[in-house]
């Protein structure tokens, strides 16, 4: 039995076991460590993709809310006769686009006009009271256009007033595909005329077709045919991002392109001024192109994270666990080491001890004591750290689970179940430690340690179905009430747990005093324990079960072995593969 016992310690007093034990935890530190890297990055990501995915969104939908503005400017000419200049402007003033259209510059009405009717076109306007009023650029065309209508009038829009649209060949294309497919269609990039020597900007415009009331609109012919204008929005590129996305700071950068084809030429907008998709040496750590598809132009969304898109948070806690799984590390190897180093030290003394026999043995019951404070509170120590991880862990999941792609948020949560795994191992060490120290023995009546054990286990009892039950009177001995409670209530427990699928646990207690010794049979019915493991079970964190399966740390057991020793009695286990496990504890009579 000695035997057994000192080689049980022996596990915890040898330097190869330090070793082995610094060596797996770094293993595991490294592994914590890439996990919450992993998890920073896929964060970082997460939250920049769906960033960026709302930003095209909002000008996807903006785009789309100032088609349904153009489209009730053709409501407008489809319910009349005829739409004077007054209710033109009353329909643009009613819609206060500055305030619920921000980003859009105008609204207009062009129209075509034939060769030979462009003089009296022009001398009508100056009869209205446009007196300098000209279609331009001048020059003879067969067909010309004029912008006729064009709110709010200001001093910008007043320069496009009179301008041919048509003679410009990016503005008659998106024109022409307006008359031929009755829908809404946007230019490619152009400069407004609107546009002065400061503050340029790259513009474009939205047309829709006016038809005449009640025609036929079914062909192509049909729709040039019955052709009357357009009712049109012109756009400054940049003014527009301001009205759809204001003054928010997104974080990253993003440029947006005319086309597929990423050049300068079809760059319609960058928020920083730096044209980063075409250079080459620019390499940031987020990067996505998406795609919007905007009245019969086919744009792109080219957006890039900046050197402070990862917050400093982020950036740290791959550190902040690497470096608290390094100290756990270190101060784990020094507790196995100097357990190991202090056990060499107290055989040495114990072969020194030749002349002072007592002297000695006080030095050595010192020196263990002092071995048993120092596991204690190092140990205890231990659980500072531990505690800062989980608790570091819960904010940040907690900040950021909105946000948080299922495969981190379960790797994430590896990490804290393996910190708390961890805690429960040191808290059982912790308690292992503790059995017998400080102790008195006593008389201790069996019968009521039962009794308080099954009242303990009431709902435990009630969970599982399960049964309690004794025969007999059973003694009072001499030992330790504490530890003497926690054997049966470990055991107890033990039944209730390791019971068979869809079988109530059922755990009898007998007695019987035999050749000096008092005799305790704790017997359950379920799922047994092969031969092979029956002398391992008492072993330090040796389970035969995953944690997924029966929870626990593999300790129970091994805190009952050292009740037993400590009463100077035996334990032994004999047990059936699905039929049921039977502890015997013998205990001296005094």
């Amino acid at each position: 039995m000695n035997e057994k016992k000192n080689s049980f310690l022996s596990i915890f007093h040898n330097a190869y076991t330090a070793w082995v034990i610094l060596f797996v935890s770094i293993c595991l530190t490294i592994l914590a460590w890439w996990i919450s890297s992993n998890f920073s990055e896929q964060l970082a990501k997460d939250r920049f993709f769906a960033k960026a995915d709302e930003v095209a969104i909002a000008i996807d939908e903006r785009m789309i809310t100032y088609e349904q503005a153009l489209w009730g400017g053709i409501a407008l000419f489809n319910s009349s006769d005829e739409v004077t200049r007054l209710e033109w402007r009353n329909y643009v003033n009613t819609l206060d686009i500055n305030n619920r259209l921000p980003g859009i510059q105008g609204m207009g009405y062009a129209i075509p006009i034939a060769n030979e009717a462009k003089d009296s076109f022009e001398l009508q306007m100056i009869k209205d009271g446009f007196f300098d009023f000209k279609i331009k650029p001048e020059g003879v065309r067969d067909t010309y256009t004029s912008i006729l209508y064009l709110e709010p009038f200001d001093w910008r829009n007043k320069r496009a007033f009179g301008y041919d649209m048509w003679s410009n060949e990016m503005r008659q294309s998106a024109m022409q595909r307006a008359i031929d497919s009755g829908e809404a269609s946007t230019s490619s990039i152009i400069t407004l005329v609107q546009e002065t020597e400061t503050d340029v900007q790259k513009g474009f415009l939205t047309y829709l077709p006016v038809y005449k009331k009640g025609a036929d609109l079914s062909t192509v012919a049909n729709r040039n045919k019955f052709f009357k204008g357009w009712v049109y929005s012109p756009f400054r590129v940049g003014d527009l991002m301001k009205g759809i996305l204001g003054e928010n700071v997104l974080g990253f950068d993003y440029e947006l392109y005319d086309d597929d084809q990423f050049n300068e030429s079809n760059l319609l907008f960058d928020s920083d001024s730096l044209i980063h998709l075409l250079d080459h040496e620019h390499q940031p750590d987020l990067t996505i192109q998406i795609p919007i598809s905007i009245q019969g132009r086919d744009w792109v969304m080219y957006a890039h994270s900046t050197e402070k898109y990862i917050t400093r948070g982020e950036r740290l806690l791959p550190r902040v666990v690497a470096f608290f799984g390094f100290v756990i590390d270190v101060l784990l190897f020094f507790v196995i080491y100097s357990i190991q180093g202090n056990e060499k030290k107290a055989r040495l003394l114990a072969l020194e001890m030749t002349k002072d026999i007592r002297e000695k043995t006080k030095e050595l019951e010192r020196s263990n004591k002092e071995l048993s404070e120092y596991a204690y509170i190092t140990s205890h120590d231990l659980q500072e750290p531990l505690g800062t991880i989980k608790s570091l862990v819960e904010i940040i999941v907690d900040e950021n689970e909105d946000n948080m792609a299922p495969e981190t948020k379960m790797q994430f949560g590896f990490i804290k179940d393996s910190a708390q795994r961890m805690s429960n191992m040191i808290r059982s060490l912790l308690e292992l430690s503790r059995i017998g120290k400080n102790a008195v023995k006593q008389e201790v009546d069996i019968q009521q340690v039962l009794v308080d054990v099954k009242a303990d286990l009431s709902n435990k009892i009630k969970e599982v179905n399960g049964k309690v039950s004794w025969e007999g009177k059973f003694p009072k001995v001499i030992g330790y009430e504490a530890e003497l409670r926690m054997l049966f209530q470990n055991l107890i427990s033990n039944g209730l747990k390791f019971k068979r699928k869809e079988i109530n646990p059922e755990i009898h207690i007998s007695y019987q005093f035999k050749n000096g010794m008092h005799e305790f049979f704790v017997a359950d019915n379920g799922i047994g324990i092969p031969e092979k493991h029956h002398e391992k079970i008492f072993n330090i964190f040796n389970r035969l079960h995953d944690k997924s399966t029966y929870e626990g740390e593999g300790i129970g057991l091994a805190h009952c072995k050292k009740i037993v020793d400590l009463h100077q009695g035996e334990i032994s286990v004999n047990s059936t593969i699905n039929e049921g496990t039977t502890f015997k504890i013998s205990l001296n009579e005094k």
